[in-house]
């Protein structure tokens, strides 16, 4: 069988023995130490913060930096939590775990992204039933950012109803809208560098705070929640969320690659544009105003919105990349399709919901930065002869 492409692989860098080697060198096989207080500041120096202000905590998992997230923003039973439509489940979850009531918005069919016109739909529907809207959890889908009009829309329909914004930049670490890194527009900033990320610790993410206080809280929820006694005492429930100091080394010796990273998956995006060319194909729109990080290349198939054929293509290519041992996904389906959500509110768009359509008719194609030309091509190739 011919070697295996797979659609996000981790591309090592070359350093991470050494940077592992320096980790267990000091010691520290415990979750906290030097190396992990490195990697914070690491971060910090990445999203344009001065890493003196300590607003970055690193934690096992994004889901675990909304989860914490939400806490700090008092979610609880009886709130609604506002979440994108279009995205993966963990951006979803940690509201369910903490016994508030999710609600999603569509995307934008321009962006892929949350649509502010069903933010606003949102946030009047709740205020007139007597449920306001407690948080909003934002994503940039697939390393494509928002643009900043309709950020900026978002934010301050947030501000007027009292909502914190979560933002959800699990997917776009360093991109860019209106000049300011992803991961520092919202109330607080989620990042993730699980194994198919751009950047990877193996697993893990990171909280962004407001200030160094809120900081110090979300720690210290991290961390079991601690009170400062020299014996086990506990005012509160926490949580083990904590990165370990050893897989932080892993993430110290890819940050420095990020550039050369979503440079090289910039290339795999233009090479499948260049070799899919007069297909019946369309490429997941670029934001104006701002800078992906190119995470995922994403197609959809047929002739726009509501093709009825484009389903058809869609999985018959994926079938086709399968059999030649070639990984591809669907677009996320949609939260409100999810069966463990279907009494969930959703405000769709009411020409049809985009979301829908999207991940009837949307494929992620293979699109790591360890990709050669030869591996675009082969996919590519397969998508032609699929296609007939």
């Amino acid at each position: 069988m011919t070697q295996r492409i797979f659609l996000s692989p981790p591309h090592l860098s070359g350093d991470e023995l050494d940077s592992l080697r320096d980790a267990l060198g000091t010691r520290y096989l415990a979750p906290a130490g030097p190396t992990l207080a490195a990697f914070e500041d690491d971060v910090s120096t990445i999203l344009g913060l001065d890493p003196e202000e300590r607003r970055v905590v690193a934690l096992n998992s994004g889901t675990a930096a909304i989860h914490l997230a939400l806490v700090l923003a008092g979610v609880g039973p009886g709130d609604t939590v506002l979440c994108s439509d279009l995205t993966f489940i963990a951006s979803i979850a940690p509201a369910a775990y903490l016994g508030a009531t999710p609600a999603f918005a569509d995307a934008h069919p321009d962006t892929w992204n949350m649509d502010p016109a069903r933010v606003r739909e949102a946030f009047e529907t709740s205020r007139a039933a007597g449920i306001p809207v407690r948080a909003v959890v934002l994503v940039h889908l697939y390393g494509r950012p928002l643009p900043p009009g309709h950020l900026a829309e978002i934010q301050a329909l947030c501000r007027e109803h009292g909502a914190v914004l979560v933002e959800d930049a699990a997917e776009s670490l360093g991109a860019t809208t209106g000049g300011t890194p992803t991961g520092i527009l919202g109330d607080f900033g989620i990042l993730s560098f699980n194994g198919n990320k751009i950047v990877t610790c193996s697993g893990g993410g990171a909280l962004v705070c407001p200030d160094a206080k809120t900081a110090k809280h979300a720690l210290s929820l991290a961390t079991m929640a601690k009170d400062p006694a020299p014996h086990y005492q506990h005012s509160a429930i926490g949580y083990s969320y904590r990165m370990p100091n050893v897989l932080a080394a892993i993430g110290r010796s890819q940050l420095p690659h990020l550039q050369e990273r979503m440079a090289q998956r910039k290339a795999v995006r233009d090479r499948y544009m260049q070799q899919l060319d007069g297909l019946p194909v369309a490429f997941m729109p670029e934001p104006e105003n701002a800078a992906p990080n190119w995470w995922l290349t994403c197609v959809t198939f047929g002739h726009g919105p509501g093709d009825a054929h484009g389903h058809e293509m869609c999985e018959t290519v994926r079938q086709a990349l399968d059999a030649e041992n070639i990984e591809a996904r669907p677009v996320w389906k949609p939260m409100h399709m999810q069966p463990v959500f279907k009494d969930a509110a959703a405000f769709l768009n009411p020409e049809g919901c985009v979301g829908a359509d999207l991940f009837a008719r949307g494929l992620c194609l293979p699109s790591g930065s360890t990709l050669s030309e030869n591996d675009v091509d082969r996919v590519a190739g397969v998508v032609r002869t699929a296609l007939g």
